[in-house]
C-alpha cells in the first residue's frame, strides 16, 4: 500500500507544472544562436509584414500558413517613393504617402480587394497623420487659416471630413502656431496621436518656453483636457527632449489597448500616460528603450533595450507588471506586435534573411516563421491577427 501510494504521489509531482523564473527560462531554452522550431500556425491566422523590395519599391505581404500573398499596390509610376503607414483596427486598410513627383500624396489601399480605394494630396496645411480613429477613419493634424488654430480633422475613407476639433482653448501663443503650420522654426515642433477613443495625446516642444517641452492629452468628445504637464504643480518627472524623434522606436506610442501613452521620459525609463491622467511608471531601463508596448490583457510591456555605447546591445525585454518578473533575449529593434489572448508576441528581424520570431511568455519559448524571403530586405511587422472567415483576409 505504501509502494503504491509512493507511486501516485511521484505521478502527480510529474505533472506539476513549476511557474518557471522568466529570466534564467528564457536564457536555458532561447539563448543567442539557438536553434528554433517552426512555428505552431492558428486557425486562420495571419501576418502582414511591411518590406522593401528589391531594390528600394516598398510593397506589403499578407504571410499566412499557405505561404506568402503578394499585394500589388498598382502605383507603377511611383515603385520606389511609396512608404507603409498605418493599418486601420480591422487589418482591411493601410495608409500610404509619397513625396514624390507631383507633392505630398497619401493612398488607402484595400487589403481585401487590392485596390486603392483613394488617393488624394495632403491639404495645404498638413502638418501630421493622427491615426486611426475607427476601422474606417482616420484624423490628421492640420492648421486653418480661416480661425487661425490648430485642428484635429476626422475623415472617412471616402475622403469626406467629418469632424473637426480645434486646439484654440489649448492656450498656444499665435507665434507658436504660426511657427508649426508654417514649419518655420527648428525650434518649435508638435506631434500628436490618436486612439479610437478618440483620445489625441500631443507633444509639443518649444525652445523659447521655460519648460520647452509639453505633453498633453484631450479627450475630443468631451473637450476634456485628461492631463496638460504645464498645469501639473511641484515635482513632475522630467518628459523627453525631441531625440525620441531622431531614434526609431522612441516616438510615443498608444498602448496595444488604447489605455494610455507609453513615453520614453528624460530619465530613459518607460512610463505610462494613462487616459485617467495618472503616470505609471512601467520598467526601469538602463540603456534606451525602444518599441516599448503593452499586451491587451495590460499584464506585460514589451521593448527592446539598446545598451550604452560602446556595447550597442539589443535585446528584447519583456516585463510581467503584476508580479516584476521579466525575461531578456537577444534580438533586433523593431516593432513588436502582441496577440490578443496577450500571452505571445512577434517582431520581424533579419536572421540569414528574414524571419519573423515568435515567443510564448507563458511557456517560455521561441518559435519562427520562416518564409522564402530571399529578395527582401527586412524592414517590420505591421499588424498580426485571425482572418475573418470567409474572407481573403
Amino acid at each position: 500500500m505504501m509502494i503504491l501510494l509512493m507511486l501516485i504521489v511521484s505521478l502527480l509531482q510529474a505533472h506539476v507544472i513549476q511557474q518557471p523564473n522568466l529570466a534564467s527560462a528564457v536564457q536555458q531554452l532561447c539563448p543567442s544562436g539557438a536553434s528554433v522550431s517552426d512555428y505552431q500556425w492558428q486557425e486562420d491566422e495571419a501576418f502582414i509584414l511591411d518590406m522593401i523590395a528589391s531594390p528600394t519599391a516598398y510593397e506589403p505581404l499578407q504571410i499566412t500558413t499557405e505561404g506568402i500573398r503578394q499585394f500589388d499596390l498598382g502605383l507603377t509610376t511611383l515603385p520606389a517613393t511609396v512608404s507603409g503607414g498605418p493599418i486601420s483596427p480591422n487589418n482591411r486598410y493601410i495608409m500610404l504617402s509619397s513625396d514624390a513627383i507631383s507633392g505630398d500624396e497619401a493612398y488607402i489601399y484595400d487589403l481585401v480587394e487590392q485596390t486603392v480605394v483613394r488617393s488624394f494630396n495632403f491639404p495645404p496645411n498638413w502638418i501630421s497623420w493622427s491615426g486611426w480613429t475607427s476601422s474606417d477613419r482616420f484624423a490628421y493634424l492640420t492648421y486653418s487659416e480661416t480661425v487661425g488654430q490648430l485642428q484635429i480633422k476626422v475623415m472617412n475613407i471616402e475622403g469626406r471630413e467629418e469632424r473637426v476639433f480645434s486646439l484654440d482653448f489649448l492656450g498656444f501663443s499665435s507665434e507658436v502656431v504660426r511657427a508649426i503650420a508654417d514649419n518655420s522654426s527648428d525650434d518649435v515642433f508638435v506631434w500628436s496621436s490618436i486612439n479610437q477613443r478618440s483620445d489625441v495625446f500631443l507633444y509639443v516642444f518649444d525652445a523659447h518656453s521655460e519648460s520647452q517641452t509639453r505633453l498633453i492629452l484631450v479627450n475630443m468628445d468631451s473637450q476634456r483636457v485628461i492631463y496638460d504637464s504645464a498645469l501639473v504643480t511641484g515635482s513632475i518627472i522630467a518628459p523627453p527632449g525631441l531625440e525620441i524623434f531622431e531614434e526609431s522606436g522612441r516616438i510615443p506610442f498608444w498602448a496595444t489597448n488604447g489605455t494610455g501613452v507609453i513615453l520614453a521620459m528624460a530619465d530613459h525609463h518607460l512610463y505610462l500616460l494613462g487616459v485617467d491622467g495618472q503616470i505609471t511608471l512601467l520598467a526601469e531601463v538602463a540603456g534606451t528603450a525602444h518599441y516599448g508596448t503593452i499586451s491587451f490583457d495590460g499584464r506585460y510591456v514589451a521593448y527592446f533595450e539598446i545598451a550604452p555605447y560602446p556595447e550597442r546591445r539589443y535585446e528584447l525585454i519583456v516585463v510581467d507588471l503584476e508580479n516584476g518578473g521579466r525575461f531578456r533575449l537577444e534580438g533586433f529593434s523593431t516593432p513588436i506586435l502582441w496577440s490578443r489572448e496577450g500571452h505571445k508576441l512577434a517582431f520581424a528581424r533579419g536572421l540569414r534573411g528574414v524571419a519573423i520570431d515568435i515567443v510564448d511568455i507563458d511557456l517560455c519559448m521561441l518559435g519562427q516563421v520562416r518564409e522564402p524571403f530571399g529578395r527582401y530586405n527586412p524592414t517590420y511587422l505591421n499588424a498580426w491577427f485571425n482572418r475573418v472567415p470567409n474572407s481573403d483576409l
